[in-house]
């Protein structure tokens, strides 16, 4: 993803998207992910996401400051993180921790919130009551585990979501069951934008 920055009527317009928009320049920083994102009111999962990605682009070629941001965030693997932040590694892990919960936590009751405003009352109680009766949600906020399409070796909430494919969930997950829905959205759409805000933090 890239950000990209426009002047329109001498006021700064930012984008995030995944290509350069027409117009805009592009301004994509380690700094950057962290003043947009806060600007676009974008979660600390979200900004570690980015900054991920820019580990992979250039590390190496990154500034002494610039690296210490990557490992508070956790954004590069466990040695580096440990090597570069010394004595501080357990405090900005512990940080990494607590704001990750905090993050799904969010991300978690907005997408309940979607799920409740979108099915009727008798199916809101059947999924929410099945969600209760799992470790899912805990596993999800607590402990991170989303699910096999995004990595983890067990089955998470976005399995029994998107009932993915050799998981328990294949036929019992949300996408393989059957919903009265309220007002225009679809089964499908609520389900996408579901997964778009437990996966991307966009809500």
């Amino acid at each position: 993803m890239v950000i990209g920055i426009k002047n329109i009527d001498g006021f700064d317009d930012y984008q995030i998207t995944d290509t350069l928009l027409s117009g805009y320049t592009a301004i994509t920083s380690v700094a950057n992910w962290l003043k947009v994102s806060d600007y676009m009111f974008k979660d600390y999962k979200f900004v570690r996401k980015r900054l991920q990605e820019e580990a992979v682009l250039n590390y190496s070629g990154m500034t002494a400051d610039e690296q210490r941001i990557i490992c508070k965030y956790k954004a590069i693997d466990e040695d580096t993180c440990k090597s570069v932040l010394g004595d501080l590694y357990e405090y900005w892990m512990t940080d990494f921790d607590l704001k990750s919960q905090e993050s799904r936590m969010k991300r978690f009751t907005n997408a309940k919130t979607c799920l409740i405003k979108n099915i009727s009352l008798m199916d809101r109680f059947t999924v929410l009551g099945y969600i209760n009766s799992t470790t899912l949600e805990r596993d999800y906020i607590y402990y991170g585990l989303e699910g096999t399409n995004d990595g983890d070796p067990i089955p998470g909430m976005l399995d029994f979501i998107e009932a993915t494919v050799g998981t328990p969930y294949e036929t019992t997950g949300m996408a393989a069951r059957t919903f009265t829905m309220i007002g225009t959205i679809t089964k499908e759409e609520m389900i996408a934008k579901i997964v778009d805000i437990l996966r991307n933090g966009n809500y």
